[in-house]
């Protein structure tokens, strides 16, 4: 491990008190979910019984840990993520907007097959009139909360000129006509004279209108402002074009109910990543037949640190599992990487995912 990068192999809160005070700019977690799925009860295979993310002791010494301003990006799941938000905002972090990451994959944690479940108990009649019927739905997408350290009479400009953190890089997150430009640096030969909103007049009731006056419009040469719903593409997409189970195909086709055929594709307002299915073998360090679960897919991971992670910038990886958001981070410029891991075989895994970094 090299300088950049610190790992502490304990509990979660015993770690966070070893951490300075406002020494970190932004938090990226994926703590357990609490959905209690997972029977087997060993150490590390019970991740999803774990209810710490409902702590709000947990998250206010996280937040002792972060600079006035700093970001909290933190995963969680649509049964649960209700709970987590409330600790948070208990522990006295200021929520200020939530991310849905539409997913094309997932499996349908805890479904049971009603009647196949009925007819195991014997009442065959009962069972007949539920056939087709089942208990969850699957999972579509995922939130992920943002909260910042800052109070409510605060000044994020204050606190960024006094030394904080808190701000968003828009830019480096716009959608454009590439939907994955944000993956490379742009040039003024790449980009189309197309990638915002359309040129004419605003308004005197648009939110940045000045004095009551009309402004002309121009479209921002780095693409549109991003929004807080992430949409992945099907399995069967290409570059080129999408196939017609493809999320974004669809809302383009409800689009051009509205809109004639040809115009802007409605998902020209959705950030776009590459389908991106559970991380595969590259990506799921395994050790001695030990592997972390719920390892989020990189591409991801690298588009949210391109948003809250500024170059230089101090990360803390709270529940960092093998280490997919701590490496996502490093790649994104991270200046110093501070993870967290309980488990001392993951915390191997993690050693071994960074150790090129």
């Amino acid at each position: 491990m090299n300088q950049r990068i610190s790992l502490l192999n304990s509990d979660v809160l015993e770690s966070l008190r070893e951490i300075p005070r406002a020494s970190v700019d932004t938090v990226i977690c994926d703590a357990p979910y609490g959905i209690s799925i997972t029977k087997n009860r060993r150490s590390a295979s019970n991740w999803d019984a774990n209810s710490i993310a409902f702590s709000s002791e947990m998250w206010s010494e996280m937040r002792r840990v972060v600079k006035p301003g700093g970001i909290l990006a933190a995963f969680g799941h649509p049964r649960t993520s209700h709970r987590q938000a409330v600790a948070i905002e208990d522990a006295e972090w200021q929520l200020f907007d939530t991310l849905a990451w539409v997913k094309s994959h997932g499996f349908q944690a805890g479904n049971r097959d009603v009647e196949t479940e009925i007819r195991r108990q014997g009442d065959l009649g009962l069972a007949d009139s539920f056939a087709g019927y089942g208990t969850h739905l699957a999972p579509a997408y995922e939130p992920i909360t943002l909260a910042r350290n800052i109070g409510v009479r605060d000044s994020l400009i204050k606190n960024l000129r006094a030394g904080g953190a808190g701000a968003l890089h828009i830019d480096a997150v716009r959608n454009s006509d590439d939907e994955w430009a944000w993956l490379a640096k742009r040039t003024t030969a790449s980009i189309s004279e197309n990638l915002s909103r359309m040129p004419g007049r605003v308004s005197p009731h648009a939110a940045w209108a000045v004095g009551g006056r009309s402004h002309s419009s121009s479209p921002h040469r780095g693409g549109r402002f991003p929004g807080n719903v992430i949409l992945e593409h099907s399995a069967l997409c290409t570059e080129d074009q999408c196939d017609p189970t493809c999320v974004a195909a669809e809302i383009d086709a409800q689009g051009r109910r509205k809109y004639r055929q040809g115009k802007e594709r409605a998902s020209r307002f959705f950030t776009r990543l590459r389908y991106s299915p559970r991380a595969g073998a590259s990506e799921r360090p395994n050790i001695d037949g030990v592997s972390a679960p719920t390892v989020k897919p990189q591409q991801l991971l690298e588009w949210l640190c391109a948003l809250v992670v500024k170059p230089g910038a101090t990360v803390l990886d709270p529940f960092s599992g093998s280490g997919a958001i701590a490496e996502a981070a490093l790649r994104g410029g991270a200046g110093h990487l501070i993870a967290i891991e309980r488990e001392v075989a993951y915390a191997a895994l993690i050693r071994d995912r960074l150790r090129d970094l």
